[in-house]
């Protein structure tokens, strides 16, 4: 079946918890039914605002039509019949749901079983109607048994050996005791059906007991949504921990180090807020009704502004940190390119590469490539060291100085500084060499580290 709608996707996820059962069989204290017990349930199953009318209406939407969904209630039994054409077809067929003492059964056999097991989902939230109970409740509760392998009298399963078909039953009569309602939360038996963030995005939902679980993003950027029936307690605490292990978005060792209790907190790795207005909610969980309470956890790696930077001598480059707190920034040759708050200084040409270490561990790097040397001019000329370069006596050569880093300062030396020396200041881009007496002398000029040795001949 192909090119699902978000919300064709969404109502799917009873579907691996239904095909994980074990048998939960018992009996239960005898109750009459009232003769048109089906006749209602089948009322509540096809009004309009029903969950199924909803569903039937977007799987026709999703589909374009080529999905199609009937109904119709003879003899005490519901029949549930779709059409289906093209990439569908094979979700083609008929499903019976019949009374069986005080239950409503349904058999799905293993060449349907998928949607079979959809619309006993929605069998099952009409009976809540009938019953006069939260079906989000009722629904979670038996999610509860089935995961747990509790025998209970309310919803039972049996599996056929030789056809692998499996009946299930749900109880109709008018009193569930959910006394194991406050003791269900996402372990990892619930979350079986959920696999981790990758590179690629990845969404999914779970339910049981109050909780209800949405998840959306991949490894680098995610959002995990809990929500439980009632407020937020201690079991949505511990599903928002089982759910961050199973998922295991990119710093979750340090939330489940660092989040003890359910709060709103801000980190550098991950977010955590308290959602009071539904409007914020994905679409997905706005069908929860008003008894939901909801928390959200945002987890996004922190991130560079830049992985790799070419730079000219004496240029500058300021890299930012995203979603992180900084304690350090690095440079491993530090010849090439200084750094400082995250601005870097290109020197001289070659390679390094720049580290920011955050407050909690995380590394993060920049290659940085200085494409090019300082250089300087000698009377307006390109400095060549082989010349010799002539002044009177008294007077100065004039040195111009090209990619000189800003903050960095010059060094200046002189072989014989009796007779030629220089007389600027050392953070300066001309500089002038002065002929003091007659002779020869080497004068170094040392530029961002890079020295040129200027020969200088006073007449």
């Amino acid at each position: 079946m192909k090119n699902y709608s978000k919300k064709f996707l969404s109502l799917l996820w009873i579907l691996a918890l239904i095909f994980t059962l074990f048998p939960a069989m018992k009996g239960n204290a005898q109750e009459s039914l009232p003769a048109d017990c089906m006749e209602q349930i089948f009322a509540f199953l096809t009004r309009e605002d029903s969950d199924y009318s909803q569903y039937k209406a977007q799987i026709a939407e999703a589909s374009q039509s080529q999905f199609v969904l009937s109904e119709e209630l003879k003899d005490n039994t519901i029949t549930i019949t779709t059409v289906a054409k093209g990439d569908y077809e094979e979700f083609s067929g008929s499903w019976d749901f019949t009374l069986d003492g005080n239950y409503l059964k349904a058999t799905i056999k293993d060449s349907n079983d998928i949607t079979g097991a959809v619309f006993f989902y929605y069998l099952e939230s009409a009976v809540s109607d009938y019953l006069g109970m939260d079906s989000e409740l009722v629904n979670g509760y038996i999610n509860g048994l089935i995961e747990n392998d509790i025998n209970n009298e309310y919803f039972m399963v049996e599996t056929d050996e030789n056809t692998d078909a499996k009946t299930l039953k749900l109880y109709l009569g008018s009193t569930y005791e959910m006394k194991e309602l406050d003791t269900f939360y996402l372990d990892s038996n619930a979350l079986s059906i959920v696999t981790k963030f990758t590179k690629s995005n990845n969404s999914g939902t779970a339910r049981i007991g109050k909780i209800s679980l949405y998840y959306s993003g991949d490894i680098y950027s995610s959002d995990i949504y809990i929500a439980e029936h009632g407020g937020l307690t201690d079991l949505a605490y511990k599903s928002i921990l089982e759910a961050v292990k199973k998922l295991k978005p990119q710093n979750y060792r340090y939330f489940l180090d660092t989040y003890k209790k359910i709060e709103a907190k801000q980190t550098d790795q991950y977010q955590v807020s308290i959602i009071t207005n539904k409007a914020k909610l994905p679409e997905v969980l706005q069908s929860l009704d008003e008894h939901n309470h909801f928390i959200k956890i945002h987890f996004s790696a922190p991130s560079l502004s830049s992985t790799s930077v070419s730079l000219t001598a004496g240029s500058a480059k300021t890299l930012k940190v995203t979603r992180g707190s900084v304690k350090n920034w690095t440079s491993s040759n530090k010849a090439v390119a200084t750094v400082k708050n995250g601005c870097i200084t290109a020197l001289k040409k070659g390679t390094t590469t720049i580290t920011v270490t955050l407050a909690h561990g995380t590394k993060l790097t920049c290659k940085v490539t200085v494409k090019n040397n300082p250089s300087i001019k000698i009377n307006g000329k390109t400095f060549n060291k082989k010349t010799t370069y002539t002044i009177k006596k008294g007077k100065y050569l004039t040195v111009k100085v090209s990619g000189k880093a800003k903050g960095v300062n010059n060094t200046y030396a002189s072989s014989k500084k009796s007779i030629a020396k220089v007389t600027s200041a050392r953070n300066q881009t001309t500089v002038k060499i002065k002929g003091l007496k007659v002779g020869t002398s080497n004068v170094t000029i040392k530029v961002n580290g890079v020295a040129f040795v200027i020969k200088v001949k006073v007449k």
